[in-house]
């Protein structure tokens, strides 16, 4: 099981809470002779549906072939994709900040790291550290 923050465990304290915990137990529960199912939680919190499916080609199916795969996604797409489209397309102030296939996340660290060469920057940085 493939998504966000949500099918990771944002919001559940325990593992039991979890979506793929939770199919997992609903599914086994019918006291059936059929073989029981294992739920495997590749969700990772922050993530939109390009990541996950990158998690699936590039990591999950090195582990193995799964019987069905599930992606529950669509939160974090509507919040970072129009984000990524823009900075993609903006030929001006982040053309060269953001590349295919990354996303506001991407940004954010891009960003960070850009700066952390600035000597304002990183006065700025020195002082809000002390103050704290």
């Amino acid at each position: 099981m493939f998504g966000g923050s949500t099918m990771f465990r944002q919001g559940s304290r325990l593992h039991s809470f979890t979506i793929p915990s939770l199919v997992e137990t609903i599914i086994n529960d019918d006291n059936s002779d059929e073989p029981k199912v294992a739920c495997i939680n590749f969700g990772l919190g922050g993530t939109c549906c390009s990541e996950a499916l990158h998690l699936l080609i590039h990591k999950a199916l090195e582990l193995g072939i799964p019987n069905d795969v599930i992606f529950y996604d669509g939160g974090n797409c509507a919040s970072y994709l129009p984000l990524q489209y823009f900075a993609e397309t903006d030929e001006t102030s982040h053309r060269y900040l953001i590349h295919k296939g990354e996303i506001s996340l991407h940004l954010e660290q891009n960003l960070y790291l850009a700066s952390s060469f600035n000597p304002n920057y990183l006065i700025y940085r020195a002082i809000k550290i002390y103050l704290h």
